[in-house]
């Protein structure tokens, strides 16, 4: 305990794919704790003990949590189609929230829980980790300082062997990752034009692959496909720009991110065919970067922003905004 400071207390929805990470997270910050814990199934309690502290509540009601006037902060990591129920509860009974992604299943919950927010006045924070991801961060600043000269595309894959969620499609499983980054990288976007198609197979709501281009107001051509059907996992994305190009790797040991510091090049007289762009020693710069876990950085922004009362990075705003590009996307590709 951190003297002087009043112990946080939290309660976790969902002890899965992501929830077991905030607990386990949760049992190495100081200065918080975590209270209780929820999963509809009392198998995850005895699978994941050893993360969870002796003196966790485990249970299988959520209102437990929901309802619970000694909890300070509430994470929400449970199926998307139960956002927008739990994230409403626990704000109107007074509690700070962090909602895992995607924020909410539809467009109009989004715009409900928007006004939740408001008239309720706790803190608000969509996971997007990303946005917390150090290298991420990095990449920000030197775009900034104008590494890359002026964007004309960025090319993202995404593609994992699951989770396959039945209440949602991949594109708002997975696409609220790059369309987080796009919006923290570059500030608010309006979408021109969306060209792209999806597909996939029965039993789920919505698609298993999709593959689309969107030309941003002010911003680059952004080219994406995932799916989360899938044999290996894939998190990149390329940034071209007119002095150069920049590459995100999530899945890289050693060299996530690179910049290939390079000027496009101009055509000559005596150019009879393209100039491939081959990096050599003096212009691949990889940077190296003490790096924290995203998840650990995101707890740490949500934990001073309740302490200090401030607007988390990924507040309301931000998260109608990645919610508002992943509808004006979902309605404007086509079916296969």
């Amino acid at each position: 305990m951190i003297p002087g400071i009043r112990e946080l207390n939290f309660g976790i929805l969902g002890l899965g794919y992501f929830g077991k990470n905030y607990a386990r997270l949760l049992g190495e910050i100081e200065g918080v704790k975590l209270g209780v814990a929820f999963s509809r199934s009392s198998e995850a309690f005895s699978k994941y003990a050893e993360i969870l502290s002796p003196s966790t509540v485990c249970v299988t009601d959520p209102f437990a949590i929901l309802d619970d006037p000694a909890i300070d902060c509430v994470i929400i990591a449970t199926p998307p189609s139960t956002h927008f129920e739990f994230a409403k509860a626990a704000l109107e009974n007074g509690k700070h929230v962090l909602l895992e992604k995607p924020m909410v299943a539809t467009l109009d919950e989004a715009e409900k829980l928007q006004d939740i927010v408001k008239r309720c006045r706790r803190v608000f924070m969509v996971g997007h980790q990303y946005c917390y991801h150090d290298y991420v961060r990095h990449l920000k600043a030197q775009l900034a300082e104008g590494v890359c000269g002026s964007l004309r595309y960025i090319i993202a894959e995404h593609f994992s062997p699951g989770p396959i969620r039945y209440d949602i499609g991949c594109l708002w499983e997975m696409a609220t990752h790059e369309f987080s980054i796009l919006d923290y990288l570059f500030g608010p976007q309006e979408i021109k034009e969306v060209r792209g198609m999806k597909t996939g197979f029965s039993g789920t709501r919505g698609e298993d692959a999709v593959a689309f281009e969107i030309q941003l107001a002010r911003g680059p051509l952004f080219t994406l496909t995932c799916s989360w059907w899938a044999p290996m996992k894939v998190r990149r994305m390329i940034l071209a720009g007119d002095k150069g190009v920049a590459v995100f790797d999530d899945r890289e040991e050693q060299q996530k991110l690179r910049f290939l510091a390079r000027p496009y090049p101009p055509r000559t007289a005596q150019d009879e065919y393209s100039r491939f762009l081959a990096p050599g020693q003096n212009d691949t710069i990889v940077p190296v970067i003490q790096a924290q876990e995203p998840l650990r950085n995101e707890l740490a922004h949500l934990i001073e922003c309740v302490r200090e009362e401030k607007k988390p990075l990924t507040d309301i705003a931000h998260g109608m905004r990645v919610t508002r590009m992943l509808h004006e996307v979902g309605m404007g590709i086509t079916v296969v």
